[in-house]
């Protein structure tokens, strides 16, 4: 009898510990791991996105030069837009718009950092790509 009794104690001792292991591991490992699945894309995402809108200015300055930076700064917008993004982007320029020479546009958005279904937006960053570009031999008048 004796054997009996203490086979049975080892196994209630060891069915308690379930009931604590499965709730850390669901909020400790799966919900951050949720977390991290579902926002790694958008940062990829906003990344593509400021550099798109950073070559897209470039090009259209270097293609009608003559039409100054307003052009490159609405072509960067319209990217940011097509994004579905509401943040203002700002584009510096760098550069000669002369035929034959080389323009720079830096694109700077604000994106947040983590965009949850539920609760929206958390923190913020700057992200920062440049695009140079050749401005067009011909079809530009001299400077």
């Amino acid at each position: 009898m004796r054997r009996w009794w203490r086979r049975r104690e080892t196994v209630s001792a060891e069915r308690g510990a379930v009931a604590i292991e499965v709730p850390f591991v669901i909020g400790l490992v799966l919900i951050p791991f949720g977390l991290l699945v579902v926002t790694v894309p958008t940062w990829v995402e906003r990344q593509t996105m400021v550099r798109d809108a950073a070559a897209e200015a470039a090009r259209a300055v270097a293609l009608d030069p003559d039409a100054g930076t307003a052009i490159g700064q609405a072509a960067a917008r319209q990217v940011v837009d097509g994004y579905g993004l509401d943040s203002p982007v700002s584009v510096a320029w760098s550069g000669a718009l002369s035929p034959g020479a080389e323009v720079t546009a830096t694109a700077s958005v604000d994106v947040p950092v983590l965009e949850l279904p539920l609760f929206g937006a958390i923190g913020g960053q700057t992200i920062t790509r440049s695009h140079t570009e050749r401005v067009a031999d011909y079809g530009a008048s001299p400077p």
